[in-house]
């Protein structure tokens, strides 16, 4: 596929009430959220006119911003790129886009909203440190004999969480919330047209917004 038959990506910054600028993206010169409400019903479209890019470090957790970085690692997964703006974090509005990438390109295959319907807290306070089988030999070391046979009511796991906040949830936000991100029960697919870009261009979008929201 020859650079010119690509679709385009651009980074623009854009002002909001609040007086901070913020950057949006453009797909083939259109804004991400019209070309994602083109195809979404009324009560979708609500929800995505105050999202916002997901490219950033700007997160309530820094947790967050490490599981954003790790989703935009992976080869192929659906990744998170826009999020709700109050209490920007992953328990609020996310729209995905299932993402693949070669040498050369990154495809956007089709784009959605998470329905989080189906979410279990009681099974994500479980997927944190209490979730021994994804210990490393150093987590066995370090919890071994402490509270990882307890449930998620103990006092003293309760203590680690609040001391150790950040380290938890990060492990949270990959051992569930990323699995259930995976699974397409989950996702209310909006958008099933296929995006193709130029991946050194897309790389250079995503380390311009990176970069844009650190100024």
């Amino acid at each position: 596929m020859s650079v010119s038959s690509m679709d385009s990506i651009e980074l623009r910054d854009t002002s909001v009430s609040t007086g901070e600028k913020l950057p949006f993206l453009l797909i083939n010169d259109i804004p991400l959220s019209d070309f994602i409400c083109d195809f979404s019903e009324a009560g979708t479209i609500n929800k995505l006119k105050h999202l916002r890019l997901c490219w950033t470090d700007d997160y309530d957790f820094k947790a967050d911003s490490r599981f954003e970085r790790f989703c935009l690692a992976q080869s192929h997964a659906n990744v998170p790129i826009l999020c709700g703006k109050e209490g920007f974090e992953f328990s609020d509005t996310v729209i995905v886009a299932e993402i693949s990438k070669t040498e050369a390109m990154v495809f956007w295959h089709r784009i959605g909203i998470i329905d989080q319907s189906a979410w279990s807290f009681d099974d994500e306070r479980k997927s944190g440190v209490l979730l021994t089988d994804k210990y490393s030999d150093q987590d066995w070391e370090q919890f071994g004999n402490t509270f990882v046979f307890e449930d998620i009511n103990s006092e003293v796991f309760k203590k680690y969480v609040s001391e150790h906040w950040e380290e938890e949830l990060y492990r949270r936000r990959i051992n569930y919330t990323y699995s259930f991100y995976q699974n397409d029960k989950n996702v209310k697919w909006l958008l099933q047209k296929q995006l193709v870009f130029e991946r050194k261009k897309y790389e250079g979008i995503i380390d311009h917004s990176y970069e844009f929201q650190m100024k």
